[in-house]
């Protein structure tokens, strides 16, 4: 849980036809809160099947509190790769302004996915797909392919983008190829990460009844 700076709730509940929903609660410690809700597309139970993970619901605050980002995530058992979906809801008339699925985006290919709000008003979000492991090979070495993307809000589009190889070995610096405009394009995003205060919230669920209570962004409640 975390606390929003007029003191109120969001929660993010899965929902088996797709259609998740997000509440917004307001004076939760009255004697008669009030909830606003809204319908946030996500996974659909009926193709569970296709995914041996539960559903992992996560939110987000931006810094200057206008947009909630809400993703709703699960692992694929089909090519063992993480699908997702990214919504943008407005906080003012709290309605979902922009969404979109990682499979219809190539910026977002990969076998799974970590995301960061800079305080100008982006979502960057790095793919990773881990390269494939043969008998024989070194088992102390390994590495990926690395995507960085920066996505505009409230849209979602693609700003910027960039890709590059990342090798490790135990006890041994991790080494970079091909890195083109990746370390500018990192460090821009890195530096205005700090700009921000926004905190991602993620509570592991346990299939179709995922739910996740959090209050943004001032502070985090355990």
């Amino acid at each position: 849980m975390a606390v929003i700076p007029d003191q109120g709730v969001l929660s993010f509940i899965a929902n088996k036809d797709g259609k998740w929903r997000l509440s917004r609660i307001h004076g939760w410690f009255e004697k008669e809160p009030h909830e606003d809700r809204t319908v946030v597309p996500g996974l659909v139970y009926g193709d569970r099947e296709q995914r041996w993970s539960p559903w992992y619901p996560e939110l987000a605050v931006t810094p200057d509190g206008k947009f909630v980002i809400c993703v709703a995530s699960a692992w694929r058992s089909q090519g063992h790769s993480q699908d997702e979906f990214i919504s943008v809801v407005d906080w003012g008339d709290f309605h979902v302004v922009a969404s979109v699925h990682r499979l219809g985006i190539p910026a977002l290919g990969g076998i799974f996915r970590v995301r960061r709000l800079d305080g100008l008003g982006h979502l960057a979000i790095q793919a990773y797909t881990l390269f494939p492991r043969r008998p024989g090979d070194d088992i102390t070495a390994g590495g990926s392919q690395v995507k960085t993307a920066v996505l505009s809000l409230p849209g979602l589009a693609v700003t910027d983008q960039c890709e590059y190889s990342e090798r490790t070995r135990t006890g041994s610096p991790t080494r970079r190829e091909d890195e083109g405009s990746c370390p500018e394009l990192e460090a821009y995003t890195e530096a205005q990460a700090g700009l921000g205060t926004g905190t991602w919230v993620l509570m592991h669920g346990n299939g179709a009844v995922s739910s996740l209570l959090v209050c943004a962004p001032v502070r985090v409640c355990t």
